[in-house]
């Protein structure tokens, strides 16, 4: 068993390009994410994407309606610990705010079957499956949940989004940190495979839902989560 001043701390950094081994930079590791919000949250920081747009089969639509995450906070803090100092495992969750939008103006005849209220979108559920961006091998399990919020259109040319929000979205269960390889830092401390004291991952989340018209809209997005046994006082 490593000696605590042994144990590695993985360095908090971009990924690395497969080819160069060389670290991504923000610009460069959008063009690999499908058209997603790339948002990586180390321990309670923040760093923010805005103006992703929606994937899957509603882009072959016409005059599609583009789902568009604006953003991502995190809620519950600190952001990635797997233990309080009272001993109990929480929820990680974040907040999240949605607005819709037409691909296109809407004229002529098309106007009088595309009804504003037709293109409102009511997600359904979520999805969250993790990779480690560490290169730890081990990865927590995925999960799946439902959801019911209205995302209501921004119609064409009006310069004030109509947002609807989602508080409090669990993106790391407590379940989750009560499993291995993330319970590992809480029993021994650390991870034998690797020696690290701490766990960053990528969250990869994806929600699913449809128009008020019946076609499917996704959208999705990343949150990089550092869990470590943080002890902090307040919790």
């Amino acid at each position: 068993m490593p000696k605590p001043s042994e144990r590695k701390r993985y360095p908090e950094t971009f990924p690395r390009d497969p080819n160069t081994q060389r670290c991504w930079s923000f610009g460069e590791l959008r063009p690999h994410l499908g058209g997603g919000v790339c948002l990586w949250v180390l321990a309670a920081v923040l760093f923010t994407m805005t103006g992703c747009s929606a994937t899957g089969d509603i882009d072959n639509t016409q005059n599609a309606v583009v789902l568009v995450i604006t953003s991502i906070v995190p809620s519950s803090d600190p952001f990635g610990d797997v233990l309080t100092s009272g001993g109990t495992i929480l929820d990680d969750t974040i907040d999240v705010v949605f607005s819709a939008h037409l691909k296109a103006p809407v004229t002529g005849a098309d106007s009088n079957t595309m009804a504003p209220t037709l293109q409102d979108i009511v997600l359904e559920r979520y999805e969250v499956t993790y990779t480690r961006s560490d290169g730890g091998a081990q990865v927590p399990a995925g999960f799946e949940r439902g959801i019911s919020l209205r995302v209501r259109l921004t119609p064409h040319g009006e310069l004030i989004l109509r947002e609807s929000s989602y508080a409090g979205l669990v993106i790391a269960p407590s379940t989750t940190k009560a499993q291995p390889p993330v319970s590992l830092l809480i029993d021994p401390g650390f991870e034998g495979a690797t020696g690290y004291v701490n766990i960053q991952v990528n969250a990869h989340i994806t929600f699913f839902g449809r128009t008020i018209a019946g076609d499917s809209v996704t959208v999705a997005a990343i949150v990089g989560i550092n869990f470590a046994n943080f002890g902090d006082e307040n919790s």
